[in-house]
């Protein structure tokens, strides 16, 4: 499963990939998790559910030229990353899960938290720069 979502901002773009490069501000943006703890080896463990199944997994953070969250789903059994491209003016969300059909409201949950982040990027981004100081 791919899903892919981009998003016109405002902002100066090294500010929202500075911001975006926060594992716990984004993926519960993006992700329907509801725990998310940083391990001491610097990936992080995450709990959630969708719709009565749980989704437990763990993820670690590349930053780069992009940022990438790669993910190991411990339930359900399955992997994928989530890269995030900043362009001028916008940002490229890639979500690549390797989802079996059981599982298909994860897909549901993300799609929907991806359109209700279009819809208030622009606001979260100012009041996180504005708490953050950037």
């Amino acid at each position: 499963m791919i899903i892919e979502k981009e998003i016109v901002t405002s902002h100066e773009i090294d500010a929202v990939l500075k911001i975006l490069s926060d594992a716990r501000f984004t993926l519960p943006l993006i992700l329907p998790i509801k725990i998310l703890t940083e391990r001491i080896d610097g990936s992080f463990y995450a709990k959630g559910d969708v719709k009565g199944l749980p989704v437990v997994l763990t993820i670690r953070e590349f930053v780069g030229s992009n940022i990438t969250y790669v993910l190991d789903f411990e339930r359900p059994n399955l992997i994928g990353k989530i890269i995030i491209n900043g362009l001028e003016g916008r940002v490229k969300i890639l979500v690549e899960i390797d989802l079996s059909v059981i599982y298909l409201p994860l897909r549901i949950s993300i799609e929907r938290k991806l359109n209700k982040l279009q819809k208030v990027f622009d606001e979260l981004i100012r009041l996180e720069r504005i708490k953050r100081k950037i």
